[in-house]
């Protein structure tokens, strides 16, 4: 059994979720990574005030409260609220069971939750994950979640994030 994305499937008559204007900038900081405190102090904000922009902008792409960064980033990047990333190495290719973790990554905020997802178990999930960020160059799981866009993995669609066919970036299935 999977667990569902912690990111609500859109009916075609949702308008797509928007941040605020005042929110853009620090949401663009955000999916750079940039530490919490540098964000806060760039902006002319206390941590509380930034905790708070946080939350708001978690209420404002539908996240539930307390979503990982990743998933934040991850509707960020999906409703572009925040420019697309530019492409990593070109050489780079993810096989199908890499690209259903980094799928996992982007739309749960839990261990446990990535590990339902994907079917794989705690200590599986986080040798798999140690090994698709050695293999990406990624430092973190926000970081992949960026080169997955960047890659076109996770992308959007009509509002959602990527669905099931892997795209170009991913290596088919194999047979054996």
């Amino acid at each position: 059994m999977t667990s569902q994305p912690v990111l609500p499937r859109l009916t075609a008559a949702a308008p797509p979720p928007q941040i605020s204007k005042s929110h853009r900038p620090l949401a663009k900081a955000y999916a750079r990574g940039l530490p919490l405190a540098r964000i806060a102090r760039e902006a002319g904000l206390s941590r509380s005030s930034l905790a708070r922009c946080l939350a708001q902008m978690r209420e404002q792409m539908h996240c539930p409260p307390g979503a990982s960064r990743a998933v934040l980033v991850h509707a960020l990047l999906t409703h572009q609220q925040v420019p697309r990333p530019s492409t990593p190495r070109p050489d780079l290719i993810l096989t199908v069971d890499e690209v259903r973790l980094l799928r996992a990554i982007s739309e749960h905020s839990t261990h446990q939750s990535i590990c339902n997802a994907t079917g794989l178990s705690s200590r599986r999930r986080r040798n798999a994950t140690r090994a698709l960020l050695a293999k990406t160059g990624a430092v973190d799981s926000t970081h992949l979640v960026v080169i997955g866009h960047a890659m076109g993995i996770l992308r959007p669609q009509d509002g959602r994030p990527a669905a099931t066919p892997p795209p170009a970036g991913a290596a088919p299935e194999s047979t054996s």
